[in-house]
């Protein structure tokens, strides 16, 4: 099993037992426990990838269209370090990353959207969105508890398909 851990705290960035760290700074993560600056991140994406982990960056904040220049700017520099991949809820950022071509590097945590009918028939409407996400990360299971819950979007997937073709979705 790969375990994908909050990082609290930097003094356990040395444990090797995780596959990987989520980091939040402030533009872009909610629900945090710890913030970081862009200099933080930088190290924790070296001493990270030196012991073969990955940094996912908590970006499930809600953007709003005034911020969407500081947020594209700041998922630039977040790419001259070398992030792995981004933790997102907001459709926005989805369109952000599109622009950048980063969209290989997306997870969609389901915890904001796709909780009625009318997320799910849009996003039924608009396959390729869905589908450029299949492969992104398959080490992220649901996982229950009282923390961040992830998910593998081909588990979605199949149960978005599923549903539409019972006609479970109207």
């Amino acid at each position: 099993m790969k375990i994908v851990s909050e990082l609290k705290d930097l003094s356990l960035l040395n444990n090797t037992e995780v596959y990987g760290w989520i980091v939040n700074i402030l533009d872009l993560s909610c629900y945090y426990d710890e913030l970081y600056t862009l200099e933080e991140i930088k190290d924790i994406v070296v001493v990270s990838h030196q012991n073969n982990q990955k940094v996912y960056v908590n970006a499930k904040k809600i953007i709003h269209e005034q911020d969407i220049d500081k947020v594209t700017n700041l998922v630039k520099e977040l790419e001259l370090i070398g992030v792995d991949y981004y933790i997102y809820g907001d459709l926005a950022f989805y369109e952000i990353a599109e622009s950048l071509k980063i969209t290989d590097k997306l997870i969609y945590q389901v915890a904001t959207y796709m909780t009625n009918k009318y997320d799910v028939n849009v996003m039924l409407k608009d396959n390729n969105s869905v589908s450029e996400q299949i492969d992104v990360a398959p080490e992220l299971y649901s996982v229950p508890g009282k923390e961040k819950i992830f998910v593998n979007i081909k588990i979605i997937l199949f149960v978005l398909v599923w549903m539409s073709l019972t006609n479970s979705v109207n």
